[in-house]
């Protein structure tokens, strides 16, 4: 039986816990409530966040370092840049700052462009030490990653609710300290990347979503639970269940038994179909699972894959599904104040991050188990696919206003959106192999940068302040028509994605026939 690989799976603790740490730029709605405060119009509050969505997705910079140094330098300055970006809006929220656009745009971008480097380290990372299980680890850490908005809201909930600036404040020292503790793990393995044996793929299946599972359903009841008042034990509790997942970095034994259930043998050779003998599962680890199309092995340049259709169809995609989504992740607090009847608050927007966040968790980590264990009937734009059709259904459900739909509307929603940047990597790897891999994904995050100006800054923006009423003191729209429009043209476009992403599944369906 082949010996525990404490690097590699201490590699995968490090990524799942940067993953976590970096995802902050999904909690913007918790404090935007505090930039209306401040006597910011929604489009300035928009422009906030989109700098804050500009500094999360630009990965670039973090591949270059990632392809020329390793994750270690990336992790190291997304402390440092998280750490400044936070303390600057800690500064403006508290007056000791003159609070300005330009540098509340400045703080939101660093604080969010510091998890970038996180992320673009964690994710390249994975992808490399994993590379023939790519899909099920992938799933594991943007599930993860779809989480963090989640966690990030329910310890504010328990310890800080109504005090964003303490919380602000802890931000911007608690995530450079857990960062920096990650870069004891962070490690690439050397020659030769063996597939998973089955023991060890149920192992990650079982422990990692499975823990998953059990925070996201956490989480859900403990926001819900904590509407109206906060309790202290249960963001104590989160630690602990967050502690759980290192669990993963031991060699505890599950029976294989359980992953031949969950369909997780997908790369079994005949010889390894008896009882699981040692023989038989040693072969299960040297064999590339098929969930690797014929054109996975190439290995494609960085200047080759800019001049390639496929790279610009899946570019077009993303900006499209993540766009939409990420428009509802900025406009919730505003789209709950616009439905709230009158006499009622319109408070419990942070309720609806939580359920996107779930959404996008669940997105995130079913899509990778899935489109691994079911890669021989569906190839991965297959899912891609069918992703751009849930966006367009979740875009439709937003369109009628009414805050119990609400609800239903933020998971559908957060699982197309969480999904997209799940799908994004494995497809990239899957088209082109994992040479430039840091700077083919980097340029591919440009994508949901320019569905964030488009979708959310300018549209959502624009009809937004058509609804306002002449002489409304407080720059805010009330009704369903504030954002009815906006949902329904995302719909729409989710819907021309969605033909893209049919002429993506044909070209690559065609060329692995050949």
């Amino acid at each position: 039986m082949r010996s525990h690989d404490y690097r590699r799976f201490g590699s995968l603790l490090s990524a799942l816990y940067l993953e976590l740490l970096g995802g902050g730029v999904y909690a913007f709605s918790v404090y935007s409530g505090k930039l209306h405060q401040l006597g910011l119009r929604q489009e300035e509050v928009q422009l906030i966040a989109t700098s804050g969505n500009l500094g999360a997705w630009l990965l670039l910079p973090a591949g270059y370092f990632f392809d020329r140094y390793g994750p270690s330098v990336g992790i190291l300055l997304g402390c440092v840049l998280t750490g400044l970006g936070y303390a600057l809006l800690y500064l403006v929220f508290t007056a000791r700052m003159t609070a300005s656009l330009p540098l509340l745009c400045v703080g939101a971008f660093m604080a969010q462009h510091g998890g970038g480097y996180w992320d673009g380290s964690a994710v390249p990372m994975a992808t490399k030490n994993f590379a023939p299980d790519k899909g099920l680890v992938l799933g594991l850490l943007k599930g993860f990653f779809g989480i963090s908005a989640s966690v990030i809201t329910v310890l504010y909930q328990s310890y800080f609710r109504p005090n964003i600036s303490s919380f602000i404040l802890v931000l911007s020292v608690g995530l450079p300290a857990g960062a920096l503790a990650t870069i004891l793990g962070a490690d690439l393995t050397k020659g030769q990347i063996l597939a998973l044996t089955l023991e060890e793929r149920t192992r990650v299946a079982v422990l990692g979503y499975g823990l998953l599972a059990v925070l996201v359903v956490y989480i859900s009841c403990s926001s819900i639970y904590q509407r109206e008042a906060s309790y202290a034990i249960l963001g104590s509790f989160l630690w602990v269940l967050i502690a759980g997942f290192g669990a993963l970095y031991l060699p505890l034994r599950v029976p294989a038994e359980i992953g031949r259930r969950l369909g997780l043998n997908f790369n079994k050779s005949p010889a390894a179909e008896g009882d699981g003998d040692e023989e038989g599962e040693r072969q299960d680890a040297t064999l590339l699972p098929p969930s690797d199309p014929p054109e996975a092995g190439r290995q494609s340049r960085y200047g080759s894959v800019l001049r390639q259709r496929e790279f610009w169809h899946v570019f077009v995609i993303c900006s499209v599904v993540m766009g939409s989504g990420i428009t509802l992740i900025n406009n919730v607090h505003d789209l709950v104040v616009s439905l709230a009847m009158d006499g009622e608050s319109g408070t419990a927007g942070d309720t609806y991050v939580v359920l996107i966040s779930v959404g996008s968790c669940m997105g995130r980590a079913g899509v990778g188990l899935l489109s691994d264990s079911y890669s021989s009937v569906w190839s991965r734009p297959t899912f891609v696919l069918a992703n751009c059709l849930l966006m367009m259904s979740a875009q439709l459900t937003l369109c009628i206003a009414n805050l119990n739909a609400l609800y239903v509307s933020c998971i559908v929603c957060g699982m197309a959106f969480g999904a997209m940047f799940t799908l994004l990597p494995c497809t990239l790897a899957d088209l082109y192999g994992h040479e430039d891999f840091g700077k083919i994904l980097g340029t591919a995050m440009f994508a949901p940068m320019l569905g964030s100006i488009l979708f959310s800054t300018f549209l959502a923006s624009i009809l937004y302040n058509s609804h306002i009423p002449d002489g409304e003191p407080h720059n805010i729209c009330k009704g369903g028509k504030c954002f009815q429009s906006t949902f329904f043209i995302l719909s729409i476009c989710c819907l021309c994605a969605a033909f893209l992403a049919f002429r993506l599944k044909r070209s690559t369906d065609d060329r692995a026939r050949k």
